[in-house]
């Protein structure tokens, strides 16, 4: 049978077709937006416009003193990274067996929890940052 016949165009929504799914998928969401957004724009805020902090990753550094355009460029291998991981998931998702769907997001959550604890550890540094900052000029 040809691939276009077998497509159902609801297979989208059977990702988040039980809780545990659901949950896995929020748990990606939330360690992305923290890596990939809430991150960067935080470092480029405390570093360039405030200045009154560093990037410490030397990958990251130069091309946050170069310029806006070369520190969303650097970023751009992690985003994809972060597409392809997610695809792979869906397709996975979509494929497997119910038995594997639910191993894969048992041990995908500790994984994704990891991550997001991580995100919120940078997160949390950066923002220590720029408030210590902040109050020791009396802004």
């Amino acid at each position: 049978m040809p691939i276009s016949n077998r497509i159902d165009h609801n297979s989208w929504l059977n990702l988040f077709r039980n809780p545990k799914q659901r949950r896995f998928w929020l748990f990606s969401g939330v360690a992305t937006f923290l890596h990939a957004i809430v991150d960067p724009i935080l470092t480029y805020i405390i570093v360039v416009v405030f200045g009154v902090g560093y990037e410490s990753n030397p990958m990251l550094a130069a091309p946050l003193n170069q310029s806006l355009t070369a520190f969303i460029l650097v970023h751009v291998p992690l985003w994809v990274i972060i597409t392809v991981v997610i695809v792979m998931f869906a397709i996975i998702f979509e494929k497997a067996p119910l038995e594997d769907i639910d191993t894969i997001v048992y041990y995908g959550e500790f994984v994704w929890l990891g991550i997001i604890l991580w995100g919120i550890l940078l997160v949390g540094n950066n923002l220590f940052v720029l408030v210590s900052a902040m109050s020791d000029s009396g802004l």
